[in-house]
């Protein structure tokens, strides 16, 4: 029964407010849970919070000052920089790579979708144990090999305790568990290509690579925006594994952000330090992905057009 004009606004108006209403207390939850924290976080970003108790002092913006002042952090932040281009370039090269072959019809093929796959499941914690057991330099399988062979080179490295290294061994360690998960995503965007345009430059001659250049790498756009996004946040905010096999060392060689934020917070007691990275952080990771999407959003438009 249609209802007259003067009354369908009431009526909708109501209908509206009993969904807000129903909202409400998860609305309410969430901004308790992550609106709270953050309020929170910034305002001991202005002060000497040690974190035990509540004796604090406001002192404006030098716990800001401070990670550009100390050397250490200055230090922490080119080993985040360095761990995000390596694992950036490194993951999505070899991801774009294997979800190309893996395109392809073979027998085998889901065998090695889920051996690369795999590794993405596994607990950090347990891929740190285990790179840390064929790491080791008194008798771990790597040197036990090459001083079999004789390589003397290869058995005196040490590719945790090398300031050299560690970083790059940090990184290809992350490129081998995480590369199974952006080759899904790219393998989606295969299945997602018409098999049609591939048929018709086939038909015109086209070799492999120029299919590859001016088919299958515009039209993967939105599956490399989502690799690059995601792959860039999880760069950013990596705790898990140089925390679980360096510990940070040599020295502080492969410290990353946030085991300098918990390490203040906790160790050293400077909350109001550690609150203040933890801010720089975040809007690092809004910063650098809000430019990436925008960039790449309008290499996707561009593509459809």
């Amino acid at each position: 029964m249609l209802l007259p004009a003067k009354y369908r606004g009431l009526r909708r108006r109501k209908m509206n407010w009993a969904a807000v209403m129903f909202l409400l207390p998860a609305i309410l939850l969430l901004l308790f849970i992550y609106g709270f924290p953050v309020i929170f976080n910034l305002a001991i970003s202005f002060t000497d919070w040690t974190g035990i108790g509540w004796d604090m002092n406001f002192i404006g913006i030098h716990n800001y000052r401070d990670i550009f002042a100390k050397p250490s952090i200055r230090t922490v932040l080119s080993n985040n920089l360095a761990f995000l281009i390596g694992t950036l370039v490194l993951q999505n090269i070899f991801a774009l790579i294997l979800s190309t072959w893996l395109t392809e019809k073979f027998r085998g093929r889901n065998f090695f979708r889920s051996v690369i796959f795999m590794p993405m499941v596994m607990p950090v914690v347990a891929v740190a144990m285990i790179f840390g057991i064929i790491l080791d330099p008194t008798g771990g399988p790597i040197t036990a090999f090459a001083r079999l062979l004789g390589w003397k080179w290869l058995a005196g490295l040490r590719f945790l305790g090398n300031p050299d290294l560690v970083m790059m061994t940090l990184i290809w360690i992350n490129v081998w568990q995480w590369t199974g998960w952006n080759m899904v995503i790219y393998l989606a965007g295969h299945q997602a290509i018409p098999q049609e345009i591939y048929e018709a430059s086939a038909i015109d001659g086209a070799a492999n690579w120029k299919k590859f250049r001016y088919i299958t790498l515009p039209l993967l756009a939105p599956a490399i925006t989502t690799n690059v996004v995601l792959t860039t946040m999880g760069a950013l905010a990596v705790f898990d594994l140089p925390h679980a096999l360096t510990g940070g060392g040599p020295g502080n060689f492969s410290e990353v952000l946030t085991m300098t934020i918990v390490r203040n917070a906790t160790i050293t007691s400077n909350a109001g330090l550690a609150g203040a990275l933890s801010i720089f952080l975040a809007v690092i990771i809004l910063g650098v992905t809000f430019v990436q999407n925008l960039f790449l959003s309008r290499q996707e438009a561009a593509v459809r057009e």
